[in-house]
């Protein structure tokens, strides 16, 4: 759940409760909440009077609060901070470490923080990604960028980041092309309609949680704007949905020979994965006009 600002967004204290409560309602057989953005401690207040209010208000149990560290000034008040959410009943700090939130925060800023979000809560309740950069990484802040750039091409070869939105426009350019039929039998059905994993943005919308730019719907706080009448119309009616149907079905591969027909022209350098694929068809779509309610919001596709 994101409640840190997007564009501009901020979900606010009372809304936040109230996802959570239907998140908690639509989900009776097991819920977990993670609490990312943005950058969810760019408001600490906002932040510790949610999750005390969740417990008090005897909601599902927050799995973990994510953070990539930009804060850590005072150590003092950072371990006050992570026992305050701790107490609260946050299970896990969840760090984010890779060489592209390192080109923006110091890398031992972040090896900092994982020390005292150990000692405070314990060595188990410490999630860092990805552990094996965090050990064996350096600080990009500094260097030039054809350096920066040499190290995301050797870390991307691990295949962790999925080349979608931003990492596609930027990273793409730096890791190997291969032809679209390479791609022909990845079809993503389980990310669209099985995943357990989604995002519930500040606007209200609803995304998959490996999806950035698809949309499943938006909540509201009545009965048939509800999140679960959201997923049960996702059960019912997915096939009537031109974007989401085909990704579920064929895949980007069925996709992109649909989008041919109206003009779409498959880069024949090749893609790097299927995700690259996937964003690159729907940013033209999104472009021409004809992503319907299935794809924003405007700004994430440059619009």
């Amino acid at each position: 759940m994101g409640c840190s600002p997007q564009r501009g967004h901020w979900m606010d204290e009372d809304t936040a409760v109230e996802i959570w409560r239907q998140l908690q309602s639509a989900s009776p057989h097991g819920c977990k909440i993670h609490l990312s953005g943005g950058e969810i401690f760019g408001d600490w207040p906002r932040l510790i009077s949610l999750v005390r209010r969740a417990k008090a208000e005897g909601l599902v149990r927050l799995e973990k609060v994510e953070t990539n560290g930009f804060w850590l000034a005072d150590e003092d008040e950072a371990c006050r901070r992570i026992e305050a959410l701790g107490e609260a009943g946050m299970e896990f700090l969840a760090i984010s470490a890779d060489p592209f939130h390192q080109h923006y925060v110091p890398l031992e800023q972040v090896r900092r923080l994982a020390e005292l979000g150990r000692k405070t809560l314990g060595p188990t309740r410490v999630q860092v990604r990805w552990e094996e950069w965090m050990e064996n990484g350096e600080d990009l802040t500094a260097v030039t960028p054809e350096h920066r750039n040499a190290v995301f091409a050797k870390w991307l070869t691990r295949g962790y980041e999925r080349i979608n939105g931003r990492a596609a426009e930027e990273l793409a350019g730096l890791m190997e092309r291969k032809p679209i039929d390479t791609f022909r039998e990845s079809i993503c059905r389980k990310s669209l309609l099985r995943g357990k994993h989604i995002h519930v943005n500040p606007d209200g919308t609803l995304t998959p949680g490996v999806c950035a730019g698809i949309l499943l719907g938006s909540w509201g706080s009545g009965e048939e704007s509800s999140i679960a009448a959201n997923w049960q119309r996702l059960k019912d009616e997915y096939d009537s949905r031109p974007i989401v149907s085909t990704l579920a079905t064929g895949g980007p591969v069925a996709l992109a020979e649909q989008a041919a027909e109206r003009g779409f022209v498959i880069d024949p350098r090749g893609y790097v994965s299927k995700c690259h694929l996937c964003w690159s068809l729907r940013k033209w779509l999104f472009a021409k006009g004809l992503g319907g309610e299935e794809l924003g919001p405007a700004w994430l596709y440059g619009i």
